[in-house]
């Protein structure tokens, strides 16, 4: 189906964002390829995979898809047949969580969703004669607050609360192109250096150093030393350059 957008005073719902992602979902095969795909145990569902699978909004709580249920503008942007229940939602991705198949058709199709010139790459060039291409990649953890948990290895985060900290990283698109890893004086450890220029994970990364325990009067010697000043404006030098 079609949508004419234009602008009214009329009350808007607030999940209207479903125009546009029911818009890009029908770019892909997704929904015909995981109704065809077979999950043990599910071998005449009321509700095929691809409408479980569009249906599910990536929430983390099932019982968010109640109300959606009976919205008619919810399977009609997204088109999918009929929404599940949420103890259909739930049975259905915790199967087909184990499921490769739905891995693979998954991947597969974001992959071609996102190659159909539908992002633009966001490049940079470095180097003296701007010869050496990449995309950048920015990396960052994210503290979880777990203090009211009894879950393990549970730990102090900078956060001040006691929780995980798992490390994000976000990339626009699928690319071939070499990537330049970015990440701040948080993650400067020998261990995240290791993985960087380990053979099988080898790439180029921009780590900011974290200077706990260093002193910047000791950095400014060096640079002052050693590096080529530059005066970006009135009483600020910026000094680059390279130690082994």
């Amino acid at each position: 189906m079609k949508f004419a957008i234009k602008q009214s005073s009329e009350y808007l719902i607030t999940h209207s964002g479903f125009t546009f992602v029911g818009a890009l979902i029908a770019k892909t095969d997704l929904k015909k390829r995981l109704d065809k795909s077979r999950i043990p145990g599910v071998y005449t569902p009321n509700i095929s995979h691809g409408d479980v699978a569009i249906s599910c909004q990536g929430k983390s709580d099932f019982d968010h898809i109640e109300p959606f249920r009976e919205n008619g503008f919810f399977v009609i942007s997204l088109n999918v047949t009929k929404a599940p229940s949420s103890p259909t939602l739930w049975q259905r991705l915790d199967m087909a969580g184990k499921n490769e198949q739905w891995k693979q058709i998954i991947l597969e199709e974001l992959a071609k969703l996102l190659s159909n010139d539908l992002v633009q790459i966001t490049q940079i060039f470095l180097g003296a004669n701007k010869e050496r291409q990449y995309v950048p990649l920015d990396i960052d953890i994210s503290p979880f607050d777990n203090s009211s948990t009894k879950k393990q290895v549970v730990s102090r985060t900078y956060k001040g609360y006691d929780g995980y900290a798992p490390i994000f990283a976000y990339l626009d698109i699928a690319t071939s192109l070499p990537l330049l890893i970015y990440m701040n004086s948080g993650n400067d450890s020998k261990d995240n250096i290791k993985i960087c220029l380990d053979p099988e994970t080898k790439v180029d990364f921009i780590i900011k150093r974290n200077l706990r325990k260093e002193s910047p009067e000791d950095w400014l010697e060096i640079a002052e030393k050693e590096g080529i000043g530059c005066q970006e404006r009135k009483g600020k030098t910026v000094y680059m350059g390279v130690r082994a």
